[in-house]
């Protein structure tokens, strides 16, 4: 799913509905929402367990804690 913040409409609420597409969602792409809070983002991909790929230019606050969330999981490459 690609949601770049020129597409009209893409708002706050639209990131919180991508958490209802579960796990039929796995490739995220919503980038230059820099007034989108990152806990919006976080509550929504926390509901997607089947994400592999995620580009979320412009958040960087909240793609560091995704990495600590996931290297805290053991899941980074090279941890066992």
């Amino acid at each position: 799913m690609y949601l770049p913040a020129s597409l009209i409409g893409v708002k706050r609420t639209t990131i919180q509905n991508i958490g209802g597409l579960g796990s039929q969602l796995t490739v995220l792409e919503a980038t230059g929402h820099a007034k989108i809070l990152d806990k919006v983002f976080a509550g929504a991909l926390s509901s997607l367990p089947n994400l592999e790929h995620l580009n979320l230019r412009y958040a960087f606050a909240f793609f560091s804690y995704l990495l600590l969330t996931v290297d805290a999981q053991g899941l980074l490459p090279g941890r066992v």
